[in-house]
């Protein structure tokens, strides 16, 4: 197996496939290239392949140890600006930079040396999602040649691999019990986040409540000392002006509350008093 992973490597194809599922968990999936002509035509094409494999890796290409991310996102904007079948003209021939390698771009680069790819098509501009079926008509394979069925491969007991896809399918949008699980689980956090507003709420209320009660406790349990009492009591002149002030309040209260007398007023004032009941 040949692979771009900072740097070409060679690795023996199980090996690699089994170390790369216990690390990065992923889906694995092989695509058989299939040859329209016999099986002649692919012995001397698997040559023709590890031929120009072998010049690469003899030249130092593909020796950059970072992911050019730049290249991948060109590929992703003209794929957004220009559609997703864009290329040049099919008279030009796109030049690959061939000292900065990624993974689907040393793929795309082989199969451009044997032919399968149109020598239009950049190989930087095919991405690793390319290679999936759902892609089929942006790689456009010449010559009959054609990827075949996704077959997942799984490292794991196939009672276990099944369980594990039927909890990603439930995921999927368009599976009906999915969207069910779904929304019971939103609710079913909208509900725990309530219930902690909630709880929150009662606590601070509990707390303030606590804190008023132990306050008002305090001050009632506090033992005044005979000076504080006599520091309290109100001084000679504190009671006079005390006094003064109550007798002022209750000649105010006794006025607003007796009935008019005539010798308060004027007698036509009084008679029209009269008149309008207010006496």
């Amino acid at each position: 197996m040949i692979e771009w992973a900072g740097g070409l490597f060679a690795s023996e194809l199980v090996e690699r496939l089994s170390e790369y599922n216990k690390e990065d968990g992923r889906e694995i999936v092989l695509r058989k290239l299939q040859l329209k002509h016999a099986s002649v035509e692919r012995v001397a094409l698997e040559t023709q392949l590890e031929d120009f494999v072998r010049k690469l890796m003899q030249d130092g290409m593909g020796s950059n140890r970072a992911m050019p991310i730049g290249q991948a996102i060109r590929a992703a904007r003209k794929q957004v600006v220009r559609g997703p079948l864009f290329a040049p003209s099919k008279g030009t021939i796109a030049r690959d930079d061939m000292k900065s390698l990624f993974c689907s771009k040393t793929v795309a680069l082989c199969y451009k040396h044997v032919g399968l790819i149109p020598q239009h098509r950049g190989a930087s501009d095919v991405l690793p999602k390319h290679f999936s079926s759902k892609y089929d008509y942006f790689l456009a394979l010449q010559d009959g040649a054609s990827l075949g069925p996704e077959l997942p491969l799984s490292f794991e007991p196939a009672a276990v691999h099944d369980f594990t896809v039927y909890l990603l399918s439930l995921a999927d949008p368009r599976n009906g019990s999915a969207i069910r699980i779904q929304m019971a689980f939103r609710r079913w956090q909208h509900y725990k986040q309530v219930s902690a507003r909630r709880a929150t709420l009662v606590r601070w209320l509990l707390g303030g409540l606590c804190a008023a009660a132990t306050s008002c406790l305090a001050s009632m349990s506090v033992d005044v000392s005979p000076a504080k009492r006599r520091a309290s009591q109100p001084t000679l002149l504190e009671q006079e002006v005390r006094e003064e002030t109550g007798q002022v309040l209750r000649a105010v209260h006794a006025e607003s509350t007796s009935k008019p007398r005539a010798a308060d007023y004027g007698e036509a004032h009084w008679e029209a008093m009269k008149c309008a009941d207010m006496v």
